[in-house]
């Protein structure tokens, strides 16, 4: 019995001590890997994105209204579509359009055409007939035919070759109607289709009046060698109607040399305004132009009085220093301290230099800087002997400087320009 138990506790010892071999070499190889991981020897873990979700809300307390949730941006959304031009059914409505137009026109030329064919049959033999006679026996009737056989209407030949175009028109839109890519009206074309619409409307309603003018005339003619007694009822509603289409035909033509006059009148009050808004902006350029060369003779002048103080004795005596030429130009060379670079042309101080130095700021260190230059021992003569700081300066010094200071303020730019 006490083998027994002898023989499987040693078995039981052997796998426990495997099994926490094991677990000691588990944990040591994740503590290997976490360590390069914090390294950045090993790669770090990918994680899968999570699920963008709806941010978390809180139920708001009672009598709150909930706080609106701003849309999450859909970066999917579509690019804007930029529109395009007409499609083929509507360039072919637009053609159609155009061909009624057209049709339109084409019965306005047939009407013009058939009263000028009734004007030629009745209207001239009036010369020679006994109802012409009839018309010659009142001088008003005389006065109104000849007023209304002298008015300028459209000719026969302008309407036939305008019945010619309408042709032509109608043939080529009707190919592009029933085309599979049709092309649209051009401008020229929709101007013309437009002057074609308008002109022999116009011709239409000319020829039309003028015929029933023309007419009414000859009926009030006949209704002279007729007594009224023996004049029918449909003889006197005739005259009565005759009477009045001269009336109504007479008072259209008052209101349309009305209307003529007064577009005429706003053309030339248009006209008037154009020009006299014309003339303003020619008076305005020229007064800009009077003061502009006003102004730059004064500055002309405020220069020449300037230059020619600059070239006094008294100006060049000061700036002598900074007037002579040489083949170096001053720059800082760091704190306090004042440094020359060769040029290869001689030539005065430089103004820009100066200033980018700081010597011309009406400062005590715009002083300094100034004295720093003029009086530095890298420069050739002349040069001053001012000291560079302000304790050290005799009363003749600092009246020195700051009276070049001031004369390469306002004459320094002169200077320059006059060169």
């Amino acid at each position: 019995m006490f083998r027994f138990f002898s023989y499987y506790s040693h078995k039981f010892a052997n796998w426990a001590v495997l099994a926490g071999v094991v677990i000691l070499f588990f944990i040591g190889m994740q503590v290997v890997y976490k360590s390069k991981a914090l390294l950045g020897l090993a790669p770090a873990p990918t994680v899968r994105p999570a699920t963008t979700a709806g941010p978390v809300t809180t139920p708001p307390p009672a009598g709150v209204s909930p706080a609106p949730v701003p849309a999450t941006a859909n970066t999917n959304s579509p690019l804007p579509v930029v529109p395009a031009g007409p499609t083929p059914a509507e360039i072919r409505a637009t053609l159609q359009e155009a061909r009624d137009r057209l049709v339109e026109s084409g019965v306005h030329v047939d009407a013009a055409l058939k009263s000028i064919s009734a004007w030629k049959t009745e209207i001239p033999p009036l010369l020679k007939t006994e109802a012409g006679n009839n018309i010659a026996a009142r001088e008003d009737l005389v006065v109104r035919l000849t007023k209304i056989v002298n008015e300028e209407r459209t000719s026969e030949g302008e309407l036939r070759y305008a019945a010619k175009r309408i042709g032509a028109l109608r043939s080529q839109l009707g190919k592009r109607t029933t085309s599979s890519s049709p092309t649209p009206l051009t401008p020229r074309e929709h101007d013309e289709i437009d002057g074609l619409y308008g002109s022999t409307r116009s011709a239409d309603e000319e020829w039309s009046e003028a015929l029933k003018d023309a007419r009414a005339v000859k009926v009030l003619g006949d209704e002279g060698i007729t007594p009224i007694q023996e004049l029918t009822l449909e003889q006197k509603v005739e005259i009565e109607a005759a009477k009045q289409q001269l009336a109504e035909s007479e008072e259209r033509k008052r209101r349309e040399e009305q209307r003529k006059a007064q577009e005429a009148e706003y053309q030339r009050e248009q006209k008037r305004v154009a020009a006299e808004r014309e003339r303003e902006k020619e008076r305005l350029a020229a007064k800009r132009k009077e003061e502009a060369e006003a102004a730059a003779e004064k500055r002309r002048l405020e220069e020449e009085a300037l230059l020619e103080r600059a070239r006094s004795t008294e100006v060049q005596s000061a700036l002598a220093i900074f007037l002579h030429k040489r083949d170096s130009q001053p720059r800082k060379a760091g704190p306090g301290s004042v440094n020359f670079r060769s040029t290869f042309d001689s030539a005065p101080m430089s103004l820009s230099a100066l200033k980018g130095i700081g010597a011309l700021e009406p400062t005590t260190e715009g002083l300094k800087w100034l004295a720093r230059v003029g009086g530095s021992r890298k420069l050739s003569s002349p040069r001053w002997g001012v000291a560079s700081q302000p304790g050290n300066r005799s009363e003749d010094d600092k009246k020195l400087l700051k009276e070049a200071q001031g004369f390469l303020r306002e004459f320094g730019p002169i200077l320059v320009k006059d060169g």
